[in-house]
């Protein structure tokens, strides 16, 4: 197929870099962290993976994520419907019966502990090369990796370049030209806004075809590991009790109820829900690489070109009442009277 050229726009929210990879493990995703490339490196940002329906080239993919998900383990999924998520109507449900159990947490270190349900927040996704090994004419393997960015304070920083005007008024260019790329450094480093994305205009590279061919690139639609909505359910049911667990699902579209031997509580017990935040262990994420034609192409450095949702709403749900118990003498007077 022929290199697409990408349009320069993209929206969304925030989200950590943390463990635990929505990623398929075939996909080589570049790292940035305390132990991988804390240095920070070079990029290519690629041209289109596919067009869109105007015959525009796509060459990013924004998600939503749920991270901080579970109790053992704060775990992340990216959402396949934000309309049919049942951890999206749990949680709003739970604010709506359990305000006060709904609010995050701050640990010891000042980081926000979320319940259990975890949240939901937005990343973008994009197929880079890296700078050096273009430079070298690598592998394709070696070359083309998949690069995850929170859109807020994060990825937002390409759009916010590429709309800057120059000395002359006009917008920077878009940062994968593949006949002129600029390229971007990015490095993780700490604070609030830990992401530094600068790109480079007084250097320009064409990129060769083999590394922007979208037959080479990562299908960014089919990247991700699935969770089925089966899952998340059993997720839930193990997060919390089994009446909380039916309170707050009422209503959801395909539910079927799961009797779960266990303690469970009324509505007046509220106040006793174990919400504490837990000690969860810690891991990286698993980066495997995929065979990958082996390519040798020159990279041409060029000379500097003249710069130039529907609104969603609270799910109300009404709690099930306790039933009443029967005292012994209650049975006996109810069996006593006539009828």
């Amino acid at each position: 197929m022929p290199i697409i050229k990408g349009s320069k726009f993209f929206e969304g929210s925030n989200l950590d870099n943390n463990a635990f990879s929505y990623f398929k493990p075939d996909v080589r995703q570049l790292i940035f962290s305390k132990k991988k490339n804390p240095d920070g490196l070079h990029l290519i940002f690629l041209p289109g993976y596919k067009e869109d329906n105007s015959g525009q080239g796509v060459w990013y993919k924004q998600i939503q994520v749920r991270d901080n998900f579970g109790v053992e383990f704060r775990k992340k999924y990216v959402v396949r419907d934000a309309n049919n998520d049942p951890a999206a109507y749990f949680e709003k449900s739970f604010k709506l019966h359990y305000p006060e159990q709904a609010e995050p947490t701050t640990d010891d270190k000042g980081f926000k502990v979320y319940p259990y349900y975890g949240r939901t927040t937005t990343r973008v996704v994009f197929n880079v090369a890296i700078l050096k090994e273009l430079q070298k004419g690598s592998s394709l393997d070696k070359v083309v990796h998949v690069l995850d960015l929170p859109s807020y304070n994060g990825a937002d920083q390409l759009t916010k370049w590429m709309n800057q005007p120059d000395s002359e008024g006009n917008p920077n260019p878009i940062v994968n030209d593949p006949e002129s790329a600029v390229p971007v450094f990015v490095k993780l480093g700490t604070g609030l806004n830990p992401w530094s994305i600068t790109p480079d205009a007084s250097r320009r590279y064409e990129i060769p075809e083999a590394y922007g061919d979208s037959d080479n690139l990562y299908n960014l639609d089919n990247v991700f590991i699935e969770k089925s909505n089966e899952e998340i359910l059993s997720d839930l049911r193990g997060m919390f009790s089994g009446q909380v667990f039916d309170i707050c699902m009422e209503g959801f579209h395909g539910l079927t109820r799961v009797v779960i031997p266990g303690k469970s509580f009324s509505r007046d017990e509220e106040d006793n829900i174990d919400m504490a935040p837990v000690t969860f262990k810690k891991a990286g994420p698993v980066v495997t690489k995929i065979p990958s034609p082996s390519v040798t192409p020159a990279l041409k450095q060029v000379p500097p070109l003249p710069e130039e949702n529907e609104e969603e709403q609270e799910v109300v749900t009404e709690p099930v009442a306790p039933a009443k118990k029967m005292s012994t003498a209650d049975l006996k007077s109810f069996l006593k009277t006539k009828r």
